[in-house]
């Protein structure tokens, strides 16, 4: 089969969808890697790979796609946003990197040790994180033809053919939300950016707006409990200053997660998406209580007063029974707790994942969802977790990359954090909704 070019007024998420449900779905990954593999060689192999991912270009014997063009158009549309989904931030020299991700992971795997038993794996595993961030670039196109949600719904299902049987079984992340979360957390240096897309994303049905902010708020609260600590030395207005476009997004994560909250508690449920909730506002609350509670808004919120108003008082009529709820939350030492992971940006996870999963040749069964947001009804997720959390700090104290005056690492676990938080939080609550 053969992707025919398009103009680009006619490349579509359609478009995309079609060509990228063909790759995704059957056979075509695995014939595609063993053809690959026929070199013999493994170095031969990931160059070649590393040209289809440069090129947006994948053959086999029987079937040849194109994703050129229409990464190229959906690339360029995006860029036009104020967001780069599909290469890197350079923090040193400050630009984005001219190769796409993907073809810089695979230049770093190719610098490695390779264990033949291994390439196989690691092979599917390069090319699945390719297709992840083409799914990622069409997750920011959603809005292009005013049917986001319809295209939520069909990314998610993309998602769940590329995670599935017929690639490497890795997991990256659960959804078409957090597909999109993970995509823009990177830095990028608009903030004006930021606003639009939180103008988009709060237009979307009240489902929808829930699991964007059950991610949103473990994805800020985690980002900014790490710099609370190793940038900012607790300093909470330095911190404010340097996050203005994260204020905004938290604060409709929050106002979000607690209508859902009222609206659970309402119906009497005593459920796992009411625990889920629960969690996920904590975490959210947990690097700067202040800014919620509080009458005095952080500069970033002033323009927001009337929905910071709006969510106090929220607070006030079910104050008593949350902080219930979230002193339940307070970390034991068993239990994994999501409150203990920060991190620099989550992307800084998903690398560690990815660099570890190449090291060792295997993928992983988790995803950065069950990381960052717990699951608590299931004691095997919950010990694979706090094991893959322990893997990625070693990780993270091995790399040479830190930042901050302490040189401090990019990804930290610590149960001792966590209790500090829920108690911060349980103390401003105290203090201020009284």
């Amino acid at each position: 089969m053969v992707a025919t070019r398009k103009s680009n007024s006619d490349v579509t998420l359609r478009a995309a969808y079609s060509v990228l449900e063909s790759m995704l779905s059957g056979d075509f990954r695995h014939q595609f890697i063993n053809e690959l593999m026929e070199s013999g060689e493994p170095s031969k192999a990931v160059k070649n790979l590393r040209y289809c991912m440069n090129s947006h270009s994948f053959e086999t014997k029987s079937n040849r796609f194109s994703l050129e063009n229409i990464v190229g158009t959906l690339d360029d549309r995006t860029r036009e946003e104020g967001f780069e989904v599909m290469h890197s931030w350079n923090h040193s020299d400050h630009t984005f990197s001219t190769e796409n991700t993907p073809v810089l992971l695979a230049e770093h795997f190719s610098s490695m040790s390779m264990i033949d038993q291994n390439v196989r794996t690691c092979l599917f595993l390069l090319l699945d994180v390719y297709f992840f961030h083409v799914l990622a670039l069409c997750s920011m196109r959603a809005w292009d033809d005013d049917r986001p949600q319809d295209n939520f719904h069909a990314i998610t299902e993309l998602l769940d053919r590329l995670q599935g049987s017929e690639g490497s079984g890795h997991q990256f992340v659960e959804n078409a939300e957090t597909l999109l979360v993970i995509a823009v957390s990177q830095y990028h240096p608009i903030d004006q950016a930021y606003d639009d897309l939180i103008e988009k994303i709060w237009s979307l049905d009240h489902e929808l707006q829930v699991r964007f902010s059950l991610i949103s708020s473990a994805v800020l609260g985690g980002h900014l409990r790490w710099g609370f600590r190793a940038m900012y030395g607790r300093d909470i207005v330095k911190m404010r200053a340097d996050n203005v476009g994260d204020y905004p997004w938290l604060l409709y994560s929050v106002n979000t997660l607690m209508e859902e909250y009222v609206r659970l508690k309402d119906c009497g449920m005593e459920n796992r998406d009411r625990r889920e909730v629960v969690r996920a506002l904590l975490n959210g609350l947990s690097p700067d209580p202040w800014a919620f509670f509080q009458t005095l808004l952080p500069n970033s919120l002033v323009s927001y007063k009337e929905k910071h108003a709006g969510l106090k008082e929220l607070f006030r009529e079910h104050g008593r029974d949350l902080a219930l709820d979230f002193a339940e939350c307070r970390s034991i030492e068993e239990i994994y707790s999501p409150l203990a992971l920060h991190f620099n940006f989550p992307h800084n996870i998903m690398n560690a994942i990815l660099m570890t999963c190449l090291s060792e040749g295997s993928v992983e069964g988790l995803s950065i969802n069950d990381l960052l947001t717990g699951n608590r009804c299931d004691s095997l997720i919950e010990e694979r977790s706090k094991q893959l959390a322990s893997k990625l700090m070693t990780f993270a104290g091995n790399n040479r990359d830190r930042v901050g005056p302490q040189g401090a690492k990019l990804i930290v676990y610590d149960q001792n954090v966590a209790l500090a938080h829920c108690n911060m939080v349980l103390s401003t609550m105290e203090k201020h909704l009284r």
